[in-house]
């Protein structure tokens, strides 16, 4: 059974617990990066540094069977919807004990220019674009129904840059005063907390689902470090800004119990 795996705690992590980052839904595509080895690196390298064993979900599904022996799932930007069988295989992970971070951007952020952009991926087809889809799909993730949290419809590209800031007190925002939100998108917190924002919009919650934990942050691009796959460079070093390195590592680690 999928769940959080019992292991001694080092330096605030716990040894020998998987943390997955999802690359089976092209969180590569066009302009993104958010690869281990890409722009995601300094992010994975930090979760290594805490104890934590970091891989990625590859292929073109998640099944109960990649996320076998996994605590905690990371979905960046995901450009992909999810089947039936992947949504039923992610709720049942998070029921049983898992953590799923899901991380969302603005609308129109299609990357590989299918008609889905990550709220949508997220929440499901919004009956327009793409012009069909199969009933397999539709609903993709479903995340406002099966985990309370709903990455908004109600941005653009056009969306300022944002500093958000918390507005509760919860573990994850120990040692975190700010983050930045380098045009993303709200999260409608439907059942769960909210734990940051700004103007009166969240952009990060959280919420407890059976055994398990979920937390939505609006943003791809903050926890990312300006490096690519390919060995390029990019323009923006978000990761140390702020407190994105800090809030990043916490809300993995609260995922996974030990916070």
């Amino acid at each position: 059974m999928a769940g959080r795996v019992a292991a001694g705690r080092v330096g605030g992590g716990a040894t020998g617990k998987k943390v997955l980052f999802d690359l089976t839904k092209a969180e590569d595509a066009g302009n993104a990066d958010w690869r281990i080895d890409g722009a995601y690196s300094d992010y994975a390298s930090a979760l290594r540094g805490l104890g934590y064993t970091v891989s990625s979900v590859t292929g073109t599904s998640i099944t109960s069977t990649s996320l076998s022996g996994a605590s905690v799932l990371v979905i960046p930007e995901p450009q992909n919807p999810f089947s039936d069988a992947e949504r039923a295989a992610i709720q049942s992970f998070v029921q049983n004990g898992g953590g799923v971070f899901m991380i969302t951007d603005h609308r129109a952020s299609d990357r590989n220019n299918n008609g889905w952009d990550s709220p949508e991926v997220f929440g499901g087809w919004d009956g327009s674009t793409p012009a069909s889809v199969s009933s397999a799909l539709q609903a993709s993730l479903n995340s406002d129904a099966i985990f309370g949290l709903n990455a908004s419809f109600n941005s653009s590209f056009s969306d300022p840059v944002l500093t958000a800031t918390p507005v509760t007190t919860h573990p994850i925002l120990n040692g975190v005063s700010s983050a930045g939100v380098y045009v993303g998108t709200s999260v409608d917190v439907l059942a769960g907390t909210a734990l940051m924002g700004t103007g009166g919009k969240t952009y990060l919650a959280v919420n407890s689902v059976g055994s398990g934990r979920v937390a939505m942050w609006g943003d791809s691009s903050t926890f990312g470090d300006n490096t690519y796959s390919d060995g390029s460079t990019g323009t923006y070093n978000n990761w140390p800004n702020l407190s994105n390195a800090a809030m990043g590592k916490n809300v993995v680690r609260w995922l996974a119990g030990d916070l």
